[in-house]
């Protein structure tokens, strides 16, 4: 008996290893590793104006980085640290629609269960431009089973509108979508409609905010800036102050409807360096003056609106045009007096200095990275891309062209150890 549950354990070790191996082969064959599937529900809580919360390029999930780059979707292992097109069909060169990376979008992506989400729309082959007639999209975090999920409704206004303009928010398990229909070409105030409806992944059940059957429902006509559970906050123009061209924080629950003012905002976020952060209890903004040369950090109470300032410094000091808000501490890549002082701050919401990473002695690709996206877990960047290879003194103002190639671990802000890692191979 003793011997038989030898050769048992014998036979198992060897299978298991030639199951070990065959994976190895496997992988070493397609040079890509697929990401688990694993259930994920987010929100989106934090951003820069414009460039609302990791939900729109970038998204991450326990092992994988997924990356939106030219109207193709990219993975990284977070072991390998390589973005690879999210294709398993063979030899793909991953340069046309067949390409199961491929992903036409406006919306971004987004990750909800085992899926990715996005919002695609149906090409108009005369003129080969975009149609208003966007579709919700899906595929598996593995890159299979990529499919149309269902035509989303068209609002009808009872006139064919001149052109249509459209809004996409995914944040939880909803998509909030917002349309503004325009009677004429060029934009005249008063002469345009307005409608949004809320789907919900689960079910695809859609929620009309704004129809003649619901005369009351709320109409949320701001700027979603952050999304947490079953509520969508976002910002418009003051209706108490609009002449002194304040803006209010409102917020809309997708489950009951319900849409209320919270306050007004004490200063407002500019749409370049305007960067903020979504609370439990309160919503923490960040606005640069340029008329005075001043950065100031706010704190609004999420149940009494009030405002509360938490900090503020002259542009001498602190620069405001590329900080980012990030588990509540500001980025500042700029050049404080002399090369000695040169490199990346790390400030707290007191404008503290939290970390620094010195430029001194580092390679010169280093001192020109520029932030462009960040995850939970990362802040990604990438050296400036060269817009007109005519002129080399010609660099672009961002540099959210091109595939990340460093990162920024953010639990090591703070620990005495910052700094950037490489993210792709060198050589890149």
């Amino acid at each position: 008996m003793k011997n038989t549950t030898k050769v048992l354990a014998v036979i198992m070790a060897a299978l298991m290893l030639a199951l070990f191996c065959a994976v190895v082969l496997a992988v070493g064959c397609n040079n890509t590793v697929a990401p688990k599937e694993e259930k994920n529900c987010y929100d989106f809580h934090y951003g820069t104006i414009g460039t609302i919360g990791s939900g729109n390029a970038i998204l991450e999930t326990e092992d994988t980085v997924y990356y939106l780059f030219e109207n193709y979707l990219y993975f990284s292992d977070k072991e390998y640290k390589d973005f690879m097109p999210l294709c398993s069909k063979p030899n793909c060169d991953h340069t046309d629609e067949e390409c199961d990376a491929y992903v036409y979008t406006k919306s971004g992506i987004w990750i909800y269960g085992d899926h990715i989400y996005y919002v695609d729309a149906v090409f108009n082959e005369d003129d080969e431009i975009p149609y208003t007639e966007p579709a919700l999209w899906r595929l598996k975090l593995d890159g299979s089973q990529h499919e149309k999920v269902m035509q989303l409704p068209l609002p009808d206004y009872g006139y064919e509108p001149m052109r249509n303009t459209w809004t996409y928010i995914f944040t939880n398990k909803y998509l909030y979508v917002s349309n503004t229909s325009f009677k004429n070409e060029m934009i005249v105030p008063g002469e345009n409609d307005w409608r949004s409806y809320i789907i919900d992944l689960d079910s695809l059940r859609v929620r009309d905010l704004y129809s003649s059957e619901d005369a009351d429902a709320p109409r949320f006509s701001g700027t979603p800036v952050a999304g947490e559970g079953t509520k969508l906050y976002g910002i418009r123009s003051s209706e108490r102050y609009p002449h002194m061209r304040r803006m209010d924080l409102v917020v809309l629950d997708f489950e009951t409807l319900e849409g209320k003012l919270i306050g007004t905002l004490e200063a407002n976020l500019d749409y370049l360096g305007g960067s903020f952060m979504l609370l439990d209890d309160a919503f923490e903004y960040v606005c640069w003056d340029p008329s005075i040369g001043e950065i100031s950090i706010w704190r609004m109470d999420l149940e009494t609106g009030e405002n509360a300032l938490l900090a503020k410094g002259s542009s001498n000091e602190i620069k405001g045009a590329y900080m980012d808000w990030t588990d509540r501490c500001l980025i500042d890549p700029y050049t404080r007096g002399d090369e000695s002082e040169s490199g990346l701050y790390v400030l707290d919401a007191d404008l503290n200095e939290v970390d620094r990473f010195s430029y001194e002695g580092v390679p010169e690709e280093v001192k020109t990275l520029r932030i462009f996206l960040q995850t939970d877990s990362y802040i990604f960047a990438a050296p400036p891309i060269l817009m007109n290879p005519d002129d080399p003194d010609s660099w672009g103002s961002y540099a959210a062209f091109a595939i990340p190639t460093w990162y920024i671990d953010k639990s090591e802000i703070g620990t005495g150890n910052l700094a950037w890692h490489r993210w792709a191979p060198d050589g890149d």
